[in-house]
């Protein structure tokens, strides 16, 4: 049987400097994280402000509506109201899950009273990325599905204010 050491010993003899032969190389180290795409830059004070903020685009854009039309069944098109299908068919194409509607505030909006009844207009948004939660923010299409909305709508996305204050933002359901 060999000689037993003791753990004292043992501890002694360690150290924290490594093998040079385990350290991976660096062209074995598995490659940077691709993050996806770069989002257009939050307004100034973002962080400041009563509400959260959110980006996509007009779900009325009239290039959605129009690639909606074209690509609706005409059984379905009573059946099935316009924002359903317009989700339905922009998470199809593009494969990316879920895309999430939110209502948010136009530029010159005024904040609207906690009563919720109000004259106050608001604007029905396909979403894509939420300053609410990190996760929410961090989660991003690929360059592929980018580029895709992009071409479909004609335009990047942008922020807008969220029609809901922080606290409520739980009212919309997404998580």
């Amino acid at each position: 049987m060999p000689p037993q050491r003791s753990l004292t010993t043992s501890m002694r003899e360690m150290t924290l400097n490594e093998d040079k032969e385990v350290t991976p190389k660096a062209k074995e180290r598995p490659p940077a994280v691709d993050l996806g795409v770069l989002y257009p830059k939050l307004p100034s004070g973002w962080y400041e402000n009563d509400r959260y903020w959110v980006l996509g685009w007009d779900i009325n854009h009239p290039r959605l509506k129009a690639f909606v039309e074209k690509n609706s069944p005409p059984d379905v098109v009573e059946d099935i109201p316009y924002y359903m299908r317009a989700l339905d068919l922009l998470e199809w194409y593009t494969r990316l899950r879920p895309i999430q509607l939110c209502t948010v505030l136009p530029d010159d909006a005024p904040i609207p009273p906690l009563t919720g009844k109000d004259d106050v207009p608001r604007i029905m948004l396909v979403s894509i990325c939420f300053t609410a939660r990190l996760h929410l923010y961090k989660k991003r299409p690929s360059k592929e599905q980018y580029k895709w909305l992009k071409k479909l709508f004609g335009r990047r996305p942008r922020w807008y204010r969220d029609s809901l204050p922080k606290n409520e933002f739980h009212l919309h359901l997404i998580e």
